[in-house]
């Protein structure tokens, strides 16, 4: 799902126009993709998902999508044929702490994570890619109402004394890096 908060705090951090490099985890059908496509300004958009059910199954003992491993698919043929042609959007799909290998250090602008929702996966994520993003960029995600996300979120905040911030209404949350 999309979290316009975090998606206007990008334009209220960066402008409109900041030529953006950013990464989203947890893609899905790609509509969040299409709208932080339509905020800013991006010479590069890194959409990761693994788009199967074993890579829910370890993290979680339900599948966290509509339509079980049917959604996943149809979600990741959507992302292919609406943004894989695009010039400034790149597909893996592959899981996120994997795909965080990839990526040096403080080379993202920002990272969005609306991935697997449980406190193990969620944590899991926060760590592998906080490294990624520039000094002074934004790590933030969706669905900060869910128990995992929000332990996971506020215990990263908690050791590391970042100021989080939480959207109203779509239970967006990003702090600064």
């Amino acid at each position: 799902m999309s979290s316009a908060s975090f998606n206007w705090s990008l334009i209220h951090k960066y402008g409109k126009n900041f030529p953006a490099v950013g990464a989203e985890i947890g893609v899905h059908y790609g509509v969040n993709a299409e709208l932080l496509l339509g905020t800013i300004n991006h010479c590069m958009l890194f959409l990761i998902d693994p788009w199967c059910e074993s890579s829910y199954l370890k993290w979680t003992d339900t599948i966290e999508s509509p339509g079980g491993i049917e959604g996943l698919e149809e979600g990741f043929n959507r992302v292919k044929s609406v943004l894989g042609n695009r010039h400034n959007v790149k597909i893996l799909k592959m899981e996120s702490v994997e795909a965080s290998l990839l990526f040096v250090d403080k080379c993202l602008d920002y990272v969005y994570i609306d991935a697997a929702h449980s406190y193990k996966a969620s944590y899991a994520d926060i760590r592998a890619w906080i490294p990624k993003v520039k000094a002074g960029g934004t790590l933030g995600g969706h669905d900060y109402d869910w128990p995992g996300v929000k332990e996971a979120v506020d215990e990263y905040i908690a050791e590391y004394g970042k100021k989080l911030f939480i959207g109203e209404g779509d239970y967006g949350w990003w702090f600064d890096v």
